[in-house]
Parts: C-alpha cells; structure tokens; sequence
C-alpha cells in the first residue's frame, strides 16, 4: 500500500500556491518599473535630458503606485496572513517585513517630493538606487520566508536590513 502524498494535518498548498503566484506576478510589474528606474538613473547621472516617460517626477509616482499595490496584495490576510496563522514562530519577520514596506514607501514618497523640482531631477539617481538596492534586499528576505515556511524551518535570527535614509 502507498503511503498518502499529503498529511491529514497538511496545509492547504494549493491555495497558498495560487496566493502566491499571484504576488510572484505583481514581481514583472515591480521588475519593469524597477529597469526604467535603473534607466533614469543612469540619465540623471550623465546628465542627458530624460524622455518623458522616465522623468523622474512622472517614473517614481508611478513606481509608488505600484509598490503600494504590491505591498498590499502581500500584506493581505490571503498572504502573509496565512502563512503567520500557519506558522506563528514568522511572526516577527512578517512584522518586520510589514515595517520595512513603510519604511520603503515612505522613502518613495521622499524621492517624489524631491521630484517636483526639476533642478532637483539630476541630483536623485543615487538615492533612486539606494532605494532599489533596500527594496531587493526586502525581496530576498520575502522570499527567504517563503523558503522557512515551506521547508518548515524556524526563520533565521538575522536582523532584516532596514532602516535605511534618504
């Protein structure tokens, strides 16, 4: 006789998967914006003029708009809501991970103010990547939670790396 593929006591993976794929879907949004933010940044820093879809004030509104949808959809009872009630030891980082996404919008919301001066548009593309390196950092340590709770796993003791200024 063979054994069962899933436990009586299993989680239900399937819908989790399907959650996740979702936000793992958000990730090609996320991804685009983030290249033609790398893209502006490199104008600013040549000094070249910026076409109208990567100016600076028009590209990081819009980055913020994405961001705060995809924060939301991870931050959602579906997503990390699930997987806190499923494994209460992530906890911590699930709380961490929440702060980190204020933090990054806050960050955002900066650079955008920043943005409507356009004297100003030159001087950003070293804070725009600064911001982007936290935000992968972010994404590595989201999915590192991912990894800890299929595996079963209690996270890790690493600090998430916050806290960071603009």
């Amino acid at each position: 006789m063979k054994p069962p593929l899933l436990r009586a006591d299993a989680p239900s993976y399937p819908s989790l998967f399907g959650r996740y794929t979702a936000v793992f879907a958000d990730h090609d949004a996320l991804h685009k914006v983030l290249q033609q933010l790398r893209e502006m940044s490199r104008i600013g820093a040549s000094g070249k003029e910026f076409p109208p879809e990567l100016r600076p004030d028009v590209l990081l509104f819009h980055f913020e708009e994405v961001l705060t949808e995809h924060f939301a959809r991870e931050e959602s009872v579906q997503y990390f809501g699930t997987l806190e009630a499923a494994s209460p030891a992530l906890a911590q980082t699930i709380a961490q991970l929440r702060a980190d996404h204020e933090a990054l919008l806050h960050a955002t919301s900066r650079l955008i103010a920043l943005s409507k001066d356009e004297a100003r548009f030159y001087g950003l593309s070293a804070a725009t990547l600064g911001l982007l390196e936290w935000l992968e950092r972010h994404e590595r340590e989201e999915n590192r939670l991912m990894t800890d709770f299929l595996s079963g796993r209690p996270p890790e003791d690493d600090d998430l790396d916050s806290g960071e200024s603009f």
